[in-house]
């Protein structure tokens, strides 16, 4: 809801001080890898990590440090999520170190189809996310054509298959 509060604020919409700055600080905890109570204690995965990075850069409050460690330890994986990959480099993006953009914008970006769902995951929503963060921040990214192609063909009967993918 972080985001779309952020979303909200950009376009000029009154967003109450106090609830977006709670909201902020706790995705700072997230954005540093904290364990965060709320979640039982369990450690941060790389994908909530990149999301909360990416939030925090839209809010003009960036994490540019732990932002750009995310990025080095998805750069050592043999196959990094690409939604993380995507959601990290906006967030160095859109915080102003363009210094990484063309790398970024070379590297072609692809959403596992296959992806199991569990929990709020599902590749329908990882297209539209990746989809939204490149017409943020890098809108001529050679991905964006194949990923709208692939986010239309996915749905059936003009609809996706939750609530939450037809939302995203």
């Amino acid at each position: 809801a972080t985001h779309f509060l952020v979303e909200a604020k950009k376009a000029g919409y009154e967003v109450p001080k106090a609830s977006l700055a709670l909201a902020l600080a706790h995705l700072r905890q997230i954005g540093r890898a904290q364990r965060v109570s709320t979640y039982r204690n369990a450690g941060v995965t790389q994908r909530a990590q990149a999301y909360a990075l990416y939030v925090l850069a839209l809010a003009k409050s960036p994490l540019k440090s732990e932002t750009q460690n995310l990025i080095n330890d998805l750069k050592k994986q043999k196959a990094p999520n690409a939604e993380a990959w995507t959601l990290a480099h906006g967030a160095l993006l859109m915080s102003g170190s363009r210094a990484i953009a063309r790398a970024f914008a070379g590297k072609e970006i692809t959403i596992d189809s296959e992806a199991k769902r569990h929990g709020f995951a599902s590749s329908t929503r990882s297209l539209a996310l990746t989809l939204s963060v490149l017409a943020d921040v890098a809108p001529s990214h050679r991905s964006i054509p194949a990923l709208v192609k692939r986010l239309n063909k996915s749905a059936k009967f003009g609809r996706w298959g939750t609530t939450q993918e037809n939302a995203f």
